[in-house]
């Protein structure tokens, strides 16, 4: 069985970065102990495999470290992406902007294709008391517009999960900050974070979820059975599509192999006559020379 103290490694601490005068406190939340995997262990959890059904510790951390799980921190004007395999080091893989909502899920969903991601995080933003914000409806909105996506493309296997993300942007901002500084860099300028900070939000939102193992995550749901069902036929249709260019290519192959083929025989053929040729010219010339004789 997987052992607990893997799970140090797998789940490192992650540093949280306090500014005091004239210097950089950093502080450590260390993963979860025994006794609080435990009281997970007994809880719903949204995670795939982990739905509606308890589990010993052992099979619940081995269960998250199996997982590769994509990170989106969502944005009207910018879109933070990240991954990571099973908590470990997530890492930013794009800062996606000038998207509408649609053209947004689609290239999210190319990310979880490539990265071959087993479940998605987006972060939901909250008042500062947990109460939903203005911006929480938003991101609900354009997570069904994702998970449209996602099933339409990628079945019913990969859940979307909803994660409190409150305060990871200003610690996005800090680490980024404190980074600079241990390099001996300017302190950089709301304009320079602005081209890393989202990305990095996304990994601190992987973090936050690995390190309570999932708890208290929401998994997003169709509010209407009917647009699942669409969703269903609309993966059927794809599979099918997806078949067909599959068939197309592999035919598109054989006739480019076939053709080279067929060059290759036309050229051995008159390299053959060629030389047929020139052996009868030789034949005449050597009867010529006999005759002169």
């Amino acid at each position: 069985m997987f052992d607990l103290r893997v799970l140090s490694l797998l789940l490192p601490a992650i540093p949280t970065i306090c500014f005091t005068s004239g210097s950089v406190a950093v502080h450590r939340h260390h993963p979860p102990s025994t006794s609080a995997i435990r009281d997970i262990s007994s809880s719903t959890l949204g995670a795939p495999g982990l739905r509606q059904q308890t589990t010993s510790e052992d099979e619940l951390v081995e269960r998250f470290a199996s997982l590769r799980t994509l990170g989106v921190d969502y944005g009207l004007t910018r879109t933070g992406v990240a991954v990571t395999f099973g908590g470990y080091r997530p890492r930013p893989l794009a800062i996606l902007s000038g998207l509408n909502n649609t053209e947004l899920a689609t290239a999210l969903v190319d990310y979880v294709q490539s990265e071959q991601a087993t479940n998605i995080v987006l972060g939901l933003p909250l008042n500062k008391n947990g109460t939903v914000s203005k911006q929480s409806l938003i991101t609900r909105d354009f997570g069904r517009a994702l998970l449209s996506e996602v099933r339409s493309r990628c079945g019913p296997g990969i859940p979307i999960q909803l994660w409190d993300e409150r305060y990871t942007s200003k610690e996005a901002a800090s680490r980024i900050t404190a980074e600079a500084m241990a390099r001996n860099q300017r302190i950089p300028s709301a304009s320079d974070l602005a081209t890393e900070l989202d990305a990095e939000a996304a990994c601190i939102i992987l973090e936050d979820y690995y390190k309570e193992l999932g708890q208290d995550s929401e998994e997003l749901q169709f509010d209407d059975e009917s647009i699942e069902n669409e969703c269903h036929e609309r993966y059927k249709l794809y599979l099918e599509t997806q078949e067909r260019r599959r068939l197309e290519m592999a035919e598109e192959r054989d006739r480019q192999s076939n053709a080279r083929k067929e060059m290759i025989e036309q050229a051995r053929a008159m390299e053959e006559a060629s030389g047929l040729s020139t052996s009868s010219d030789k034949k005449k010339k050597k009867k010529k020379r006999k005759k002169k004789r």
